[in-house]
């Protein structure tokens, strides 16, 4: 007697692209990244670049950690005899500035115009939202406003105002909850100013896990009237903290050569309060 037929259909997948480590894409000097594959692979070959152009079989063939020493992007691909190669997989490492001054106006002695925060949630002076000091990297601040991601948070300049300060980052309290995927624990962090005309984009940061920290010290164009302050990424509400913000005294006329400088006018975020 014969038994029933069985019938498969299979179907040659593209290889898996390599895995990028480490996640954490901010460094002070260097950064030794390492390329690989969760499983061994006959004939696989990873090739790389690392000034963000696409990557080919003539790329350079993956052999040794790759030291990265200035700001760009890696992008990476397995290549395997007969079949396609993988999609691409990226990842932007970004050497951080010096860190910025202590300010001359701390943010948290100013009383914001408007703000926007996730949910219930709202700012702490000179605290995280996890209710203890505000810490960064394993750094702990003093002074600071501890925030959300998303967030919105409005200050009006006064005209002595010459800079913006800032260590910014995901609070270390979120390192010692259990942690969920890494592509939903981001922020980053955006700087807005004002003028009767236009609203410029100042400076941000690359997109921060919990561990990083990012220095922000932008000039302040004159005849500016308010400042905005944004967090926002990733899939899921953070505690953000804008550790050590405040504003440099600036009695020089350099805010009018920097606006001079600006270019276009940012977009104005859908959802942020007017």
């Amino acid at each position: 007697q014969i038994g029933p037929v069985l019938t498969a259909e299979l179907v040659k997948t593209l290889p898996p692209a390599p895995w990028i480590d480490p996640f954490q894409g901010t460094f002070a000097d260097h950064v030794s990244v390492t390329l690989s594959h969760g499983y061994p692979i006959e004939d696989a070959e990873i090739r790389y670049s690392v000034d963000g152009g696409e990557v080919t079989r003539r790329s350079p063939l993956y052999s040794a950690p790759i030291e990265i020493t200035s700001s760009t992007t890696l992008r990476t691909k397995t290549f395997v005899p007969g079949l396609a190669p993988s999609v691409d997989a990226s990842h932007l490492y970004s050497k951080m500035p010096p860190p910025p001054p202590p300010p001359d106006v701390y943010l948290t002695d100013l009383t914001p115009l408007r703000a926007t925060f996730v949910s219930h949630l709202t700012s702490r002076k000179d605290m995280s939202l996890a209710d203890a000091p505000q810490s960064l990297a394993g750094k702990k601040y003093k002074r600071g406003l501890g925030s959300t991601s998303p967030s919105t948070v409005i200050y009006k300049l006064d005209p002595s105002y010459g800079a913006f300060v800032a260590m910014v980052g995901i609070d270390d309290s979120v390192l010692t909850l259990p942690r969920k995927s890494p592509y939903t624990e981001m922020a980053s962090f955006h700087v807005y100013v004002k003028n009767e005309r236009e609203e410029l984009l100042l400076g941000e940061s690359p997109m921060l896990v919990p561990g990083e920290s990012w220095p922000i010290n932008v000039k302040i164009p004159i005849a500016c009237q308010e400042i905005r302050l944004v967090a926002n990424g990733g899939m899921d509400w953070e505690f953000v903290n804008w550790a050590n913000a405040g504003f440099l005294l600036d009695h020089t006329n350099e805010g009018g050569e920097l606006l001079r400088k600006i270019g276009k006018a940012a977009p104005r975020l859908e959802g942020d309060s007017q």
